[in-house]
């Protein structure tokens, strides 16, 4: 499928000074380049050479859209909202250093979740399948400083513990961010590998499924665009998902074009 989505990405945050504490409400353009368009509301407190804490609430204003019956062949199938929310603990700085630590728990909910049913499948086999449940993720990441350059290497290991035991897995993910300068010209680039065990036996394919996971993201910044005060921005973005169950692989591919602005 090809598609195009309008998006607004916006973080507004007002600091205590005197108490290095500061809240906030939004999507970072951090989490917006990773192409996590959750919104989160928060507070960040700085701890002088402990680090920066903060602790956010995050959810999706927009529901994604899923198929009810993923399974359905041969018809049009229904789609239904898959809805998230959890909480996330970060700690940057950690005692003075590039260290950063995360901890995150996030529950999803499938407002339909018919998966199975067009198969006629038993109704213990159909639980296996089921989407809905938590991802919990924790991850740590160093970031080293050169003159123009900025590498940050994250290591995250992730738990989707959802309901379906055939669907669970836990996940080992490495990645690696590169950003950079040149004259008004800033880049983002960001690489990723994964690779996710499940936990049961899929009850249509009579195997326990595994996946190895790329991605890849790359994002320019014109600052100054067109002689205003704005940035403008355009990046792509590929990722491929292959498992040893075919149905489930996954390939997608996107461009996308930003203006944005600092106030």
């Amino acid at each position: 499928e090809s598609t195009s989505s309008p998006r607004v990405s916006y973080e507004v945050a007002y600091t205590w000074a005197s108490t290095k504490t500061q809240i906030f409400l939004g999507s970072s353009l951090e989490d917006f380049l990773r192409f996590d368009l959750s919104t989160k509301i928060g507070v960040r407190q700085g701890l002088g050479d402990i680090g920066i804490v903060s602790l956010e609430v995050i959810g999706s204003p927009t529901p994604t859209k899923v198929w009810s019956d993923p399974y359905q062949i041969g018809v049009d199938r229904q789609d239904t909202d898959r809805e998230s929310a959890g909480a996330r603990l970060r700690w940057d700085k950690v005692l003075g250093t590039e260290l950063e630590l995360r901890v995150s728990s996030k529950k999803t909910d499938i407002d339909d979740e018919f998966s199975g049913v067009a198969l006629g499948l038993s109704s213990a086999d159909r639980a296996l399948l089921n989407r809905d449940g938590s991802i919990n993720k924790f991850d740590l990441a160093y970031r080293f400083k050169f003159e123009n350059l900025i590498i940050i290497p994250r290591l995250s290991l992730i738990d989707d513990d959802l309901d379906g035991a055939a669907m669970a897995h836990d996940r080992i993910q490495a990645e690696v961010s590169v950003a950079g300068k040149v004259n008004k010209l800033r880049y983002v680039t960001n690489l990723t590998l994964s690779q996710s065990d499940f936990d049961e036996v899929n009850p249509i394919y009579g195997v326990k499924d595994e996946s190895d996971q790329i991605g890849f993201s790359f994002t320019l910044f014109w600052d100054k665009a067109f002689g205003t005060k704005w940035i403008a921005s355009a990046g792509i973005v590929a990722y491929e998902d292959r498992h040893e169950i075919d149905f489930y692989d996954t390939k997608a591919t996107g461009i996308t074009v930003a203006m944005l602005r600092r106030f």
